[in-house]
């Protein structure tokens, strides 16, 4: 997981929105699966690989390959140039030249879908119990 700093002039709203818009695409079928996920855990704010999050939640390993490494920097990367976020506190050990950016107006107007493999309902009950152990 990547630790940022959040744009303060941006809603989380944005962010979230920009993330389902980035990831891999089955262009023949006009679907993005999205491949990073913004969570808050204790104040901190991070971007996770959806692999990250299901281990995170069901203890069960992803597999996490170096390119989806390599996928989910070059997406906190992107989000840094476009000022959606202020900052990269972790450090980020490589990037990947394999990142599908769907723009807004073209995913409304072709009639793409996201398809998420990840559902943040998951993470929110996991959180919700961990805040409830404590």
């Amino acid at each position: 997981m990547i630790e940022i700093k959040l744009n303060t002039q941006y809603p989380m709203s944005t962010t979230i929105e920009t993330l389902k818009r980035i990831g891999v695409a089955n262009r023949e079928q006009k679907i993005i699966y999205p491949t990073a996920y913004i969570i808050e855990y204790d104040g901190r704010y991070f971007i996770a690989h959806f692999k990250e999050l299901f281990k995170l939640t069901r203890g069960r390993d992803g597999e996490l390959s170096n390119e989806d490494i390599g996928r989910v920097n070059s997406v906190a990367h992107c989000l840094v140039q476009w000022g959606i976020i202020d900052s990269i506190i972790s450090e980020l050990s490589s990037l990947s030249n394999f990142v599908f950016v769907l723009k807004r107006d073209r995913m409304v107007n072709e009639g793409w879908t996201v398809s998420h493999k990840f559902n943040m309902l998951e993470f929110k009950i996991w959180k919700e119990g961990r805040n409830s152990e404590n």
